[in-house]
Parts: structure tokens; sequence; C-alpha cells
């Protein structure tokens, strides 16, 4: 779903991830094992193909908003955070994140990217409930959630299964009601 809107913090403005406007360390990002560890996408090497089909696909979906993370004051592509699936009828979505350039990490980008996306969904969407989920061991995206305001919700018990580690990890979920 492609949205004209931008969405403003003092730190951050989020708006549509496109084929122009997306930072090229995206790739590199994506293979990147300390930055991809707790990303589905690691399972797979990424390249340039996929990454445009990636930001193609989701701007067609009606149930996807897909936004680059981009500093406010220089507007550096640092992240994304989506919105998928929306559900419009049951007025529900679920948020996905990550920073990608780690010097931007523990700065508290990501708990305001999800703050204001969590308000976007509220006022322009009209989205009751917003849903996210990490692994336990990722403290970042925990703390980023909870420092937005989610609480935890559920605990799946041995819901991943981590291969550095050798055993299964539970899955966090995070929900706020906005």
């Amino acid at each position: 779903m492609i949205t004209k809107s931008l969405i403003k913090s003092k730190k951050i403005t989020l708006k549509n991830l496109n084929l122009k406007n997306y930072n090229k360390e995206y790739c590199r990002w994506l293979n990147n094992k300390e930055i991809n560890k707790f990303l589905e996408v690691r399972f797979k090497k990424q390249n340039k193909k996929s990454i445009e089909n990636y930001i193609v696909n989701s701007n067609k979906n009606p149930n996807c908003l897909l936004f680059g993370i981009f500093l406010t004051k220089n507007n550096i592509h640092i992240g994304n955070i989506k919105l998928e699936p929306i559900n419009f009828e049951h007025k529900r979505g679920i948020i996905g994140l990550f920073i990608g350039k780690k010097e931007y990490w523990g700065k508290g980008l990501a708990s305001d990217s999800i703050r204001i996306i969590s308000q976007y969904a509220k006022t322009k969407l009209s989205l009751k409930k917003l849903v996210a989920g990490c692994y336990s061991n990722n403290i970042g995206s925990k703390k980023a959630f909870l420092n937005a305001g989610y609480k935890v919700e559920a605990i799946l018990k041995d819901y991943w299964y981590d291969e550095s580690q050798k055993k299964f990890i539970d899955e966090i979920i995070l929900t706020k009601n906005v």
C-alpha cells in the first residue's frame, strides 16, 4: 500500500520505501549475520533483485504498509518498519522492524518509530490493536516495544530454533491497544 504521508518525529521520518529512496546498503544489512540475527530473511542470501521485488510487492499489497526509517536531519535511510498484515475488518495489524545501520542501535530510534507508526495506525487506518513478536533473546527489540508502550501479552514456548545456540527459543508477543 502506498501512502503519501510522511510520519515525523524530531529524530526520524517514516515514508514509503520505494526503489528510489532505499539505502543501497540494504542488501549488506540483510546479509550481515549480526544485523539479521533475528530476521527470518537470514535463511536466504539477499541481492538487489530480491530486495527490489520485496519493496515492489509490499507496495502493491493493500494489506501492507512498508516504511523506510529515515533520519529527519539528513534523510539517511537507517532501517525499515512495516505493518503487515493489516486486517481492516478486525482493525489490527502486525508490526515488524529493523535498524540496519548498527551505529544507530540503542539510541531510541526503534522505539520512536514504533510510537509514531502506532499513532498513524490509530488515526489514519482506524486500527485498534497492534501486535509484534520477537525472539526472547532479542533484548533490543523487546525493550524498544516496551519503551513504546507495548505490553507482553503472551510467550510461546520453544517457538524458534536458534541455530547458533542449537536450541529452541521462546517467542514474545507484545501488543498495544491504540
